[in-house]
Parts: C-alpha cells; sequence; structure tokens
C-alpha cells in the first residue's frame, strides 16, 4: 500500500460507506469486510434486489419508495 490517494481509493471509499450506510454494518462484520460479504451476495438473476435483500438494513426499505425504470 502507497498510503496516496487517487480517484481510484477515493471511489472505493465511497463505496465503502455507502455499503455501511446500506446495511447499518460496520466495515469488518463478523470477521469479514463488508464489500466481499456484498460480492458473496449478488444474484444477477434476482432483478428485485439482486440477492442483498438479507443485507440490506430491513428499515431503508419501509422508509423509502423505490421506483423501477
Amino acid at each position: 500500500m502507497t498510503q496516496q490517494f487517487s480517484q481510484k481509493s477515493e471511489l472505493y471509499s465511497f463505496g465503502s460507506v455507502m455499503l455501511e450506510l446500506l446495511s447499518r454494518r460496520l466495515p469488518l462484520a463478523k470477521g469479514r469486510f463488508i464489500d466481499r460479504e456484498f460480492r458473496m451476495a449478488i444474484d444477477a438473476s434476482n432483478y428485485d434486489y439482486y440477492g442483498l435483500q438479507c443485507i440490506i438494513d430491513l428499515a431503508i426499505d419501509d422508509a423509502t419508495i423505490c421506483y423501477r425504470v
């Protein structure tokens, strides 16, 4: 690790924060990194949530209206 910031590192950090907000979990929960947990759960054949309904915070689903395009 170079400890230098770049556009890639900024984007990765932003994505990590978004995952924390969507799941209401810490970056390292249950001994696993949150990004790895999301990648393992993704199911492209499930068009509603892409297999992420077990990870996404249910309070978000109840409090918002999702529009399909």
